[in-house]
């Protein structure tokens, strides 16, 4: 019997180990630290294998987002408080009883730009999330807890902003202007549900 360390940085994850071509081999795995794991492999042979092949299962994790799974709730395009390189934002709201993970979400505007989201951002059942110009509260106009955009995305007065899943799947799109029965003051935000008297 042959037995092998390993040290795995994983997050949230659980390894299930797969036989080799050599017979079947057994794993231990015990916690270090968060993120940090030891597995302790053990094969029926007196002599190392090359290599080994594990499954990674996460387990308890959120699901991807997909189609369905969000929706664009409110956006300012056109701030008042301050200026729009700082001021603008959108929120988006979960319709899933279940945690989501917006890693890998594709983010467009109407002029071309978009950007991802990175990994890890997850969004609390039922729950809200704004993305800012600006994640500085301090200076966006006092929204505080919002992710930044990606570089050189943008919001206009005219504009749509649409929402891909990480496996290129339509999740929302909304398209607005600045007429009519859209909001044309200048500080009003877009909500969804909300009617506006032309």
């Amino acid at each position: 019997t042959h037995l092998d360390l390993f040290t795995l940085e994983l997050t949230s994850l659980t390894l299930q180990p797969v036989a080799s071509a050599a017979g079947p081999c057994a794993a231990l795995l015990r916690f270090l630290e968060p993120g940090l794991y030891l597995a302790l492999v053990s094969e029926a042979q007196a002599a190392p294998l090359p290599s080994y092949h594990f499954d990674v299962q996460c387990l308890d994790c959120p699901a991807p987002a997909g189609p369905g799974d969000l929706r664009l709730n409110e956006i300012l395009a056109t701030p008042q408080a301050v200026d729009d390189e700082v001021g603008e934002w959108f929120e988006l709201q979960s319709l899933r009883d279940e945690a989501l993970d917006l890693g890998g979400v594709v983010v467009s505007e109407g002029g071309g730009a978009s950007f991802l989201v990175p990994a890890g951002v997850t969004l609390a059942p039922r729950g809200y999330l704004v993305f800012a110009r600006s994640a500085d509260g301090a200076q966006n106009g006092g929204v505080f807890g919002a992710l930044p955009f990606g570089p050189g995305f943008a919001l206009d007065a005219d504009d749509e902003i649409t929402l891909l899943s990480a496996a290129q799947q339509p999740i929302d799109a909304v398209s607005y202007t600045s007429a009519p029965p859209w909001p044309a003051e200048v500080g009003v935000a877009v909500q969804l549900g909300v009617e506006v008297e032309p």
